[in-house]
């Protein structure tokens, strides 16, 4: 089962972004994205808002909670 990091890692990867890219688009500390990536934190709920549109997704599917649905017209989170 993926933890949180594991898929903001997973999305931002997808999005062909870098930690640092991502902290500063994000307005968060390296070192927060570093530590959420590897477990050894988590972000807040006001940090999982910014991180969900950052990376285009729900804060279902970040947390665990939905799916990631692939169509043919598109990709989506529900």
């Amino acid at each position: 089962m993926k933890c949180v990091g594991d898929r903001i890692k997973e999305r931002r990867i997808g999005l062909q972004m870098s930690q640092s890219a991502l902290s500063r688009k994000c307005k968060f500390s390296i070192r927060a994205v570093q530590e959420w990536e590897k477990g050894k934190s988590l972000p807040g709920c006001e940090a999982i808002c910014v991180l969900c549109k950052t990376l285009g997704c729900s804060a279902d599917w970040l947390l665990g909670l939905g799916v990631y649905q692939d169509d043919d017209a598109s990709s989506k989170f529900v």
